[in-house]
């Protein structure tokens, strides 16, 4: 229970979908990868499960710069959270499926493999202009 089986999604999307991603450190990426076990956030056992045990996702796609990823994601800019969103997972989900938490952030409280497909998932390299720290476009998000 609150595990995601990835490598049976087979699903046609029916109805009306929305492309979203789940961002991630390598060492989640990996081993999600490895496992084929997306497992949801608990907001016992992590902190980044504020609205309820789910999965999380984003609208935000991966040319987004990472610091806007971090700060709409986890309302954080620090190292650590920019390191959270180094790698994605891309899915097509009904828009039934998710609940809207505030911008840009949806939760899945519960799974349906026949509204969901995952399309894969990657090393998040939309930016050239890192570090962060320096970037312009990142300004905004800087505390």
């Amino acid at each position: 229970e609150g595990y995601l089986q990835i490598a049976i999604f087979d699903s046609v999307r029916r109805g009306r979908g929305v492309i979203v991603y789940h961002y991630t450190t390598k060492e989640s990426f990996d081993e999600i990868k490895r496992t084929g076990d997306f497992k949801s956030s608990n907001p016992w056992t992590t902190m980044d499960a504020v609205y309820g045990t789910g999965w999380y996702f984003t609208d935000l796609n991966p040319d987004t710069c990472d610091m806007a990823v971090a700060y709409h994601c986890w309302r954080n800019t620090s190292n650590t959270a920019l390191k959270r969103a180094e790698y994605y997972l891309k899915f097509d989900i009904e828009f039934k499926v998710l609940k809207k938490t505030r911008e840009h952030v949806y939760v899945a409280q519960n799974w349906d493999k026949k509204l969901t497909k995952y399309l894969g998932g990657d090393k998040n390299k939309n930016c050239s202009l890192k570090p962060c720290e320096t970037c312009d476009k990142a300004k905004r998000y800087r505390k």
